[in-house]
């Protein structure tokens, strides 16, 4: 009796490990983070000096979470999430970006107050296969509320690329290709037009 449940046990913990791994290989994780320095660079001198505003923070309003799409041939698609969670690594940034860009944030503010807050609405790679190379399509949009009063309005931002040279199911590309799309849309912030005017 007790051969035989140790034999029933090892076969649980081998199905579960099979189980373990089959999740495993349909999601997988990377690490996006805009390099040091780059709010400095995007913005060398503030130009929203002398502006106070709340931070309402980044929700990430996407109905599939996952910012990729790592294909190999004959297998199913499989989804890349980001780690830590994007709207996270987006809701450090942005805070820091606009505070490089002369945003002094406050936790509490009066009716008059500026408030400011993002939804991520799109920010995803796939990659592409060719005849000898792979190209990663990416893409994001964020979508920014700026509340003053009784005055709202929304501005959009988003960015379409391609990265050339990335190898079908190359984890590493798709990395890159992210982090890029990252970066793009980051120093496209200070850059928007609609934007310039806050106050």
């Amino acid at each position: 009796m007790k051969r035989f449940f140790a034999s029933c046990v090892g076969i649980l913990a081998i199905a579960f490990s099979w189980t373990a791994v089959a999740a495993d290989a349909q999601n997988q994780t990377i690490s996006l983070q805009p390099p040091a320095g780059l709010a400095q660079e995007a913005c060398p001198a503030p130009i929203w000096s002398g502006v106070t505003a709340v931070w309402g923070g980044v929700t990430d309003t996407r109905a599939d979470k996952a910012v990729g799409t790592q294909t190999k041939k004959g297998e199913e698609p499989i989804d890349v999430s980001a780690n830590p969670p994007l709207d996270q690594v987006l809701n450090a940034s942005l805070k820091e970006l606009f505070a490089v860009c002369g945003i002094k944030f406050v936790d509490k503010g009066d009716a008059n107050t500026l408030k400011i807050s993002a939804d991520i609405k799109q920010f995803h790679a796939g990659l592409q296969k060719k005849f000898f190379t792979g190209s990663a399509q990416a893409s994001s949009m964020l979508t920014f509320t700026i509340d003053k009063g009784y005055a709202s309005r929304t501005v959009d931002i988003g960015m379409d690329m391609e990265s050339k040279d990335v190898r079908k199911g190359d984890i590493k590309g798709l990395t890159k290709a992210l982090n890029s799309l990252l970066v793009a849309t980051l120093k496209e912030i200070p850059a928007k037009k609609q934007l310039l005017d806050l106050k």
